[in-house]
């Protein structure tokens, strides 16, 4: 009997509101139902609006534009580009991680730390957010040390 069989008839005992949950952090995390986690007894009223956001379709819209438009203006870059372009580049750098920033706060505050580092993807976002602001960071410090 694998996992999935031998949760199953856990699932169905849940009442109607945690059967939601779990197929909600399904849908979001892409794992089992025997791993989902229900929601906590005080679950506030705002950790319900952001988990309906993270799921509606105009979330997985927004995250598409703004890595489309970023990566359309990264593929601009030339080695004669003007300075204003390069500028505009290091500006979107700067607004895309500020937004995937608040996006993975935003995550951890629906859905605790816990689960949100539990998933795999999210790690993996989190990774990418770290090092974002590594980069970031070093580019303006950069600037500064010339080496000959």
């Amino acid at each position: 009997v694998s996992q999935t069989q031998s949760m199953v008839p856990v699932y169905e005992a849940l009442n109607h509101r945690q059967q939601h949950w779990v197929d909600l952090y399904i849908h979001l995390f892409k794992i089992l139902k025997g791993t989902a986690l229900l929601p906590p007894k005080n679950d506030r009223w705002y950790k319900q609006k952001l988990r309906w956001w993270f799921q509606s379709k105009v979330y997985a819209a927004t995250v598409m534009i703004v890595d489309v438009g970023y990566l359309a203006l990264l593929c601009t870059q030339h080695l004669d580009a003007p300075d204003w372009l390069g500028s505009a580049i290091w500006l979107a750098g700067i607004v895309t991680t500020i937004i995937w920033t608040i996006d993975l706060i935003l995550k951890m505050v629906a859905f605790s730390p816990s689960n949100v580092f539990g998933n795999p993807d999210c790690r993996f976002e989190a990774f990418s957010v770290v090092f974002s602001w590594i980069s970031e960071i070093v580019s303006m410090f950069a600037s500064d040390i010339m080496i000959p």
